[in-house]
C-alpha cells in the first residue's frame, strides 16, 4: 500500500491519540456491537462534514450518539477517531471521546434519550 505523505501524517496523528472511555458503566447491556459500527459507518459514510450529531437506535431500546464539536480534517479522520473509541472503549464503558484541539468527538453507547 502506498501512501501520500500528507495522508500517512494524519493516519499518524489521528490514530496516535487515544480515546478516553468514560468514567461510567460497562457492566450493563446497552446498544450491540453490531450497532455501535453500524452508526459508525452511516455518520462517517454521510454526515462527518455536515451534522454535529447522530443517533442510531438499536432494537434493544438503547441506542448509539455520536457527537462532534470543530470540524474533521477529512472523511478517513472520521473513520479513524471513531473506530479509535470504540475499539478502546466498547465492553469497557458507556462510551468515550477523542480530543485532538479544535475537533472532540464523543459516542455514547448507551444512549436512551430520543
Amino acid at each position: 500500500m502506498k501512501f501520500t505523505l500528507p495522508a500517512l501524517a494524519l493516519a499518524i496523528s489521528s490514530a496516535a491519540i487515544a480515546a478516553e472511555c468514560d468514567r461510567s458503566g460497562g457492566s450493563r447491556t446497552c446498544g450491540s456491537k453490531n450497532a455501535q459500527w453500524s452508526a459508525r459507518e452511516a455518520y462517517c459514510n454521510n454526515f462527518w462534514a455536515t451534522a454535529t450529531r447522530y443517533v442510531l437506535k438499536d432494537t434493544n431500546g438503547y441506542g448509539v450518539k455520536i457527537e462532534r464539536s470543530g470540524s474533521f480534517s477529512n472523511q478517513q479522520q472520521c473513520w479513524d477517531v471513531t473506530a479509535n473509541i470504540i475499539n478502546q472503549c466498547l465492553g469497557k464503558k458507556d462510551g468515550g471521546h477523542w480530543v485532538k484541539a479544535p475537533l472532540t468527538v464523543d459516542i455514547n453507547f448507551c444512549f436512551t434519550d430520543f
